[in-house]
Formats: C-alpha cells, structure tokens, sequence
C-alpha cells in the first residue's frame, strides 16, 4: 500500500533549502547563547558573527523566513487534502514548529538554565 504524502516534492525541497540556510545560525546563536554563556559569562549575542560574517547572518535570517512561510504552505497543502503528515513528513513538521518556537526563546532564560544572570 502507497503512503499518500501531504506535502509535494516542491515543499520537501523548499524545506531542505530552508533548513540548510537557517541552519548555521541557530547552531551559532544557540552555541553563544548557552555553552559559551555558561562557559564565559553574559555575551553580545551575535556580534562577533555579524561583523565577521555577515553572510551567515543574512542567509539565516532568508532561512528563517523561509522556515515561517512553510510552515504557512504545509498547513494550506494539509488543508486541501484533508489529511495530516505522517512519517518523515511529520518530523519535517515538528522540526521547523521547533525551530521556530526556540527562536523566540529569550537569552535570559537560556543563561539561566546553566546558573548564568543577564541583564534583561
């Protein structure tokens, strides 16, 4: 028996592209903000990487964005077809819900976490 998929193989693909963009600034951000928070004490959270490398910055941010208005064509594609992901098409979900729900995680909570007190 055939697996129906929700999602077409333009959206796997635009997903792949958004997550391969946004990728390197979320491991940087959350990097900064929690091991080398917890590490060196309270951080200007991605100035170093914006003024040495402000393309991973723009990238990431096309990403992100990328990430929101997937999120947004998944939900229609689910819609229309009356149906929910299942598989790996449900992790393609539940990662990019992730992903966009840790970024708006503030850096005080995450300083916390590892006994660090910032400034809010």
């Amino acid at each position: 028996m055939s697996e129906r998929r929700v999602f077409g193989r333009s959206l796997v693909i635009w997903w792949w592209l958004a997550l391969a963009a946004s990728a390197p600034l979320y491991v940087h951000i959350l990097w900064e903000q929690t091991a080398l928070t917890w590490q060196r004490g309270p951080q200007m959270i991605g100035f170093s990487l914006a003024h040495q490398h402000p393309e991973i910055i723009l990238l990431g941010l096309v990403g992100y964005a990328g990430m929101l208005v997937w999120l947004v064509a998944a939900g229609v594609s689910a819609l229309r077809r009356r149906s929910l992901p299942k598989g790996v098409q449900l992790a393609y979900l539940v990662v990019t819900v992730v992903a966009v729900l840790v970024a708006f995680v503030p850096y005080h909570i995450w300083a916390s976490l590892g006994g660090v007190t910032v400034r809010q």
